[in-house]
């Protein structure tokens, strides 16, 4: 449990600041007025926030702001801090985000564990894998590298769906779909299966996940997993804009994705668990990275100064959306101006401050390298193509190693030949919380098959079930 740092003395803060920011904002909006400790680590469990509350009386925690007050301070000049509060009291923040570091040392077993439950951090496997090896694990480093590799090459097989009238339309071969289906258990192609969409009306909240589309792809590019001239990159930059780019008066926008709900109603009336989803200043900045990273500095320079023309009056604070259709005065809703939404929306004001930094720096400065490095410059042959039991495929590609990938040890007995003869193999323990086999599958035929189930020792039990892998 992590316990606060109060040993640096209180600050003041400037109460006429304090007063005119409490008068300017909505009295809709709860706010806590109060005093602010920060503190040298995460205070991460429940009962590490009360002890906090009890020995201080502080009403929220954060780790930067003593150090701009003692600034502040030291040269005279005014100073507040206003915080929006992400994890309450009865939050407990996840291991993953607190626990990869202890006494100023990198816990990579603890670093790993938390990116391995999410195959969106391709990128930060990588880096793990850097630090692995400098920390002196070169076996977890492998096996980081493997999974970060594995998931890579599925991208396509999970999101990339080709076909269809969305394609026909824009006269490519294919794109890269919102998100793939929840329950798909390794299907072979995106277009089979369903995703919820929260925000519609009731009995509307389903649909097929090939036809959902949203500009979120282009964050291959930003992180550097597909280049920005991919064809397949550049297919889904052509869905998109024939389905979510909307011209406004300032420049073009862009909607989150085609069908979303999340907005005012046609008449302008408030969302209300449904409406019409508006286009969002962010999604413009995110394509100005985009335009940035394929060599288009003037056009992403054009986006920018879309973007600064959506703020709300003189405050320069960006919206969450801003309106797309005729003005209606009397509800203050103006073609390109914002809407009813969030205002200012700090992923917004984010997304904009990066933009910046990068059109400076003439690239986008966020990009990892590694994997810049790994999967556009090396382009490794990847050899793992990985089955767990939350993502039981049910076929591989020809001249891949099949990995089963479990929870707990377990003796793996599999067949080539469809138990005409077959062989028991225990797995191993690769260092990460998790037991892996790799199965001689990458010199089979297509059309082949393995078959295999599993005998769990600590249980002394059959999994009663067994599992067929089709190479393709």
């Amino acid at each position: 449990m992590s316990r606060p740092s109060v040993s640096e003395p209180d600050t003041d803060v400037s109460q006429a600041w304090r007063e005119r920011l409490r008068a300017a904002i909505p009295a809709q909006r709860r706010v806590v007025a109060g005093k602010l400790l920060s503190s040298a680590r995460a205070i991460d469990a429940v009962a590490g926030k009360a002890v906090a509350f009890r020995t201080t009386g502080a009403v929220a925690v954060d780790m930067e702001s003593a150090a701009v007050a003692q600034v502040a301070a030291a040269h005279r000049v005014p100073f507040i801090a206003v915080r929006v509060i992400v994890d309450t009291a009865a939050d407990v923040l996840p291991e993953s985000v607190v626990g990869a570091s202890r006494a100023g040392q990198v816990q990579i077993r603890q670093l790993a564990l938390g990116l391995l439950r999410s195959p969106a951090e391709i990128a930060a496997l990588l880096a793990a894998a850097e630090i692995a090896d400098l920390t002196g694990h070169s076996d977890v480093a492998s096996n980081l590298r493997d999974v970060a590799d594995a998931w890579n090459d599925n991208i396509e097989r999970w999101v990339y769906a080709t076909g269809g009238d969305l394609a026909q339309q824009a006269g490519v071969e294919g794109y890269y779909v919102r998100i793939a289906p929840p329950e798909s258990e390794g299907a072979p192609s995106p277009i089979q299966g369903f995703v919820p969409i929260k925000n519609r009306p009731p009995g509307e909240g389903m649909e097929y996940a090939f036809r959902v589309v949203s500009p979120d792809s282009l964050a291959l590019v930003r992180f550097g997993l597909r280049a920005p001239d991919d064809p397949r990159i550049l297919n889904t930059v052509r869905v998109i804009d024939n389905l979510l780019r909307v011209p406004l008066p300032q420049g073009p926008c862009w909607y989150r994705y085609n069908g979303d709900g999340y907005g005012e109603h046609q008449d302008g009336s408030p969302f209300d668990g449904s409406g019409i989803g508006r286009p969002w200043p962010l999604l413009t900045g995110e394509r100005a990275l985009y335009e940035l990273a394929a060599g288009r500095p003037k056009n992403a320079e054009d986006l920018l100064s879309m973007m600064e023309s959506c703020t709300s009056g003189a405050s320069r604070l960006l919206p969450e959306q801003v309106w797309d259709s005729a003005d209606i005065p009397g509800l203050e809703l103006f073609r390109g101006k914002p809407t009813g939404s969030a205002c200012p929306l700090v992923w917004a004001h984010a997304e904009y401050i990066k933009l910046r930094r990068s059109l400076r720096d003439g690239k986008i400065f966020d990009q990892p390298p590694q994997t810049v490095q790994r999967y556009q410059l090396e382009k490794p042959t990847r050899q793992i193509f990985g089955w767990r039991f939350n993502n039981k495929a049910r076929s591989l590609p020809r001249h891949k190693t099949l990995r089963l990938v479990l929870l707990t040890p377990a003796l793996v007995h599999w067949s080539l030949d469809g138990w005409k003869s077959s062989q028991d193999t225990k797995t191993r323990d690769s260092g990460l919380d998790t037991y892996i086999l790799d199965l001689p599958t990458a010199s089979l035929e297509s059309g082949s098959s393995i078959i295999f189930t599993f005998y769990w020792p600590l249980e002394d039990r059959w999994e009663g079930e067994s599992y067929t892998v089709v190479v393709e």
